[in-house]
């Protein structure tokens, strides 16, 4: 027998990350961050009622889970969205929320070597992937340039521009197990699909995230200077 329970799961592909530079990669990853640091406002009085959520940067765009008793998960799922599509970015968040993803990209440099040889090793084999180095570099504001653009600090108005753009196109790929019906399912995907209004994504203009194969009998190493 089921329990009172369900949880959803949203894999939401954008335009946008499926062709991506290191530029609006630090862009997407402080808007995920802002995002969750707002949300913290009713996490508590979600948690209590027995409601939680994640919200997640994902290779092709977003993830969103929302799971709890499902008589106000789907109050909870508008809350969520309504939150991504809505977001102000406030300069004191965001200064807040830029230091803390800097120190993150620096402190990496501290993990184990374990830690490292996994990171080398998804980076040698994901078709589209960029260093913490280079992240760190795009976040200080140091000039880069992708095509004719060259990017300087980055500031709060430009995750604000941001947002807009990362959510005008997408597709909506929906898991929902748990007490719930099949009309139940459509009716919280569209809740999604209404209140962020976003036009649905071409997939012609979708590059996809690819697994690289290495030649057979080749050596790949990576050297790093730790003496900071």
């Amino acid at each position: 027998m089921l329990g009172p329970s369900r949880t959803t799961h949203l894999c939401i592909p954008c335009s946008l990350c499926t062709s991506i530079c290191n530029f609006r990669l630090i862009l997407h990853s402080l808007y995920i961050s802002l995002v969750d640091d707002h949300l913290n406002e009713f996490s508590y009085d979600a948690d209590v009622a027995g409601l939680g959520y994640s919200l997640t940067r994902d290779a092709d765009g977003l993830f969103l889970a929302a799971y709890g008793f499902n008589d106000k998960l789907h109050v909870l799922l508008a809350k969520l969205v309504q939150g991504m599509r809505n977001h102000v970015v406030k300069q004191e968040r965001f200064a807040v929320i830029k230091d803390s993803l800097l120190r993150q990209l620096q402190n990496w440099k501290l993990n184990a070597p374990y830690d490292h040889a996994m990171y080398y090793t998804k980076y040698l084999l994901t078709s589209r992937q960029w260093t913490n180095e280079e992240k760190e570099e795009a976040l200080k504001g140091m000039l880069l340039s992708f095509g004719p653009l060259i990017c300087l600090e980055i500031q709060a108005q430009d995750v604000q521009a941001f947002i807009p753009e990362l959510l005008s196109n997408l597709h909506i790929e929906a898991l929902i197990h748990g007490n719930a019906t099949k009309d139940d399912a459509f009716k919280l995907t569209r809740i999604v699909e209404e209140n962020l209004g976003a036009k649905p994504l071409d997939f012609d203009s979708v590059e996809g995230t690819r697994s690289l194969l290495l030649p057979h009998g080749i050596l790949q190493y990576c050297t790093t200077n730790n003496n900071f």
